[in-house]
């Protein structure tokens, strides 16, 4: 992809930015990067400046497409096992992304209250019978507690779906994404089973003990113990 701007305009000098950006276009030509993603992302970073609470899922996975998704395609285009012609696995990459942003979702959902945000579909706001108004107080109504199930549940077969990235990872990269996809997993039934304290000023977290042990495991045991 040739990084100009648009040839036909007339005020002022087409500029390469292969001169400003060698090592990002040095990165995206050595991997085969779609350009498309880094506008993705471009593209997430304004939705979060200009933030608007998605009206329903489909509006949530655009969200999280740009700000998760596009991000797991890039990766897994440099972390790809390059000796093996392997085509790389779009849907279950998108879905790990989406997996994760909503775990990020649950996890933040007082610090984003807090700051007006809300990243939970107002269709469920609607189904829960929700206030959005004491959401942002952080004082939730309705049933929460029960929307938050479901959303888990949702992240839970989206992790099961992405989990087959990993096979077309090269065994260095394949220890990353397991100690990445386990982080993330385990961390989901724990915001669950506390979900009154996401509301305090602390983010809730795997204890340090427990992500010791984790990075312990990925890098000592054999390979062929983590994907299974």
């Amino acid at each position: 992809e040739n990084f100009e701007t648009n040839p036909s305009s007339t005020h002022e000098p087409s500029l390469d930015f292969t001169l400003l950006w060698p090592a990002l276009t040095n990165c995206v030509e050595r991997y085969q990067i779609p350009v498309q993603l880094l506008d993705d992302i471009i593209a997430g970073v304004s939705m979060d400046v200009q933030h608007q609470q998605p009206s329903d899922w489909n509006d949530l996975r655009h969200y999280c497409h740009h700000v998760a998704s596009a991000v797991g395609l890039i990766c897994t285009h440099i972390w790809r096992d390059s000796e093996r012609a392997f085509e790389i696995p779009t849907q279950a990459a998108c879905d790990c992304g989406f997996a994760f942003q909503l775990t990020n979702i649950l996890r933040d959902i007082g610090e984003d209250s807090r700051a007006g945000r809300i990243y939970i579909p107002h269709s469920m706001f609607n189904e829960y019978s929700v206030d959005r108004h004491a959401w942002l107080a952080s004082q939730p109504t309705g049933n929460w507690q029960a929307m938050l199930d479901e959303i888990a549940e949702r992240a839970n077969k989206l992790y099961a779906a992405g989990w087959p990235t990993i096979h077309i990872l090269s065994p260095r990269s394949s220890r990353m994404f397991s100690l990445i996809w386990h982080s993330y997993r385990e961390l989901l039934p724990a915001l669950m089973a506390n979900k009154e304290l996401l509301w305090t000023t602390q983010k809730l977290r795997l204890s340090k003990a427990r992500r010791l042990r984790m990075l312990t495991t990925h890098a000592l045991a054999p390979l062929k113990m983590l994907i299974r």
